[in-house]
């Protein structure tokens, strides 16, 4: 009797919070949560790398970490920022693939935001 196996595909959601503060530090995320990891992303301090009016570009360089015992085919991620209110002003999506188990990714995630964060 064969098996077949079927490759673990990731999709979620998460929320950023954007702060003004001028702070080099990274801001660590676990997906789903931290006591069942399955992905730890690090998002470097985000960029804005042109505006227009109130709208501007952000990017910021992502590391993720598969720490998981399982191979990782594809994952998609819908990433919102909010500010220190927790009013929504942007969103990116967020994609990666082929990320073995305890292996590392660096991709680039870029984002519009409306409006400064505050």
């Amino acid at each position: 009797m064969r098996r077949k196996l079927l490759p673990l595909l990731l999709a979620g959601c998460f929320c950023l919070v954007a702060s003004a503060k001028d702070s080099d530090a990274d801001l660590f995320m676990f997906w789903p949560n931290q006591e069942n990891a399955i992905l730890k992303l690090t998002f470097s301090k985000f960029q804005n790398m042109g505006s227009y009016g109130t709208q501007m570009t952000l990017v910021s360089n992502v590391l993720v970490q598969n720490v998981s015992e399982k191979l990782i085919p594809k994952a998609s991620f819908t990433v919102t920022l909010l500010d220190k209110d927790r009013v929504r002003i942007g969103k990116g999506d967020l994609f990666l693939d082929d990320l073995s188990p305890g292996e590392s990714a660096k991709v680039q995630f870029q984002c519009a935001s409306a409006g400064v964060p505050q």
